[in-house]
């Protein structure tokens, strides 16, 4: 799907953290798209998704938010258009499920801060969305990685934004799980909201992307449909990998994954 306006355009991105830099020339994300982030691990997806949310200011360049600059979007304005699953998500205190989930509203609320019916609808229709209705009365800190991982999606579904931000969002998750979390993100996408994720999983992004960011050394190595991108060089140019790709409903799907000589020179 194509808008008169990306949700999220980066031009000309440079950002430094540490001894680690990030180039990206040019990316974007359209409503009604699910795209995704591969690449090794410090190849500089989460850098990437943090700039993007407003968390790490880039050093040059500008990305826009609906064609308007992120440095000039205020805080608030920032968070009632896009809500992020964060790779790591800890709460320090003994908050229960549903009482974390409430976070998501908060940019919907007045000064006040309090719950109105339209928020508490919201959450209890992500509670319900990510399978948590039987948890919403636990505390955080008792749950698995997985039970974990849905709340955090479960806070950004409640924050109800038309940019959804996420960062591994099925780590820790079991098979079935995984399948459900991408399903969802795609239904997202097709709802007409704009869905950047990053993910390791590489027959995942193939399943489920409408199109591939794959990052390499803090650079763009290559752009464009599942496709395109996951060819054999660009496999061995980014992971330092052979593999053997084949078909599966149109898509690639990769099998007898292999490292090359090269592969510990990669950035992890």
């Amino acid at each position: 799907m194509t808008s008169s306006r990306s949700a999220i355009e980066i031009r000309g991105l440079r950002l430094r953290r540490g001894g680690f830099r990030l180039r990206i020339d040019s990316l974007r994300v359209e409503p009604g798209e699910l795209v995704v982030l591969i690449g090794r691990n410090g190849a500089g997806k989460s850098t990437l998704l943090n700039a993007v949310g407003g968390q790490l200011r880039a050093d040059r360049g500008q990305i826009d938010i609906f064609s308007r600059p992120l440095s000039g979007i205020s805080v608030r304005r920032q968070a009632l258009q896009m809500a992020a699953i964060p790779q790591e998500f800890e709460i320090p205190f003994a908050f229960n499920v549903r009482e974390v989930v409430e976070f998501g509203r908060a940019p919907h609320m007045g000064y006040f801060g309090r719950m109105r019916s339209g928020d508490r609808r919201a959450v209890s229709a992500a509670l319900a969305e990510c399978g948590l209705d039987r948890l919403a009365s636990r505390p955080l800190g008792e749950l698995s990685g997985g039970q974990r991982r849905r709340v955090a999606l479960a806070v950004a579904l409640a924050q109800d934004t038309p940019i959804l931000l996420a960062d591994e969002p099925s780590a820790h998750m079991d098979v079935a799980r995984i399948s459900w979390c991408w399903s969802l993100l795609l239904d997202r996408a097709r709802s007409g909201r704009a869905v950047l994720a990053a993910a390791h999983d590489l027959n995942l992004a193939a399943a489920f992307a409408d199109r591939i960011y794959l990052i390499g050394g803090g650079r763009l190595i290559s752009a464009g449909d599942p496709a395109s991108v996951l060819s054999r060089q660009n496999l061995a140019a980014g992971f330092g990998v052979t593999a053997q790709l084949e078909q599966l409903d149109g898509r690639p799907y990769l099998t007898r994954i292999n490292p090359t000589r090269h592969a510990a020179d990669g950035d992890d």
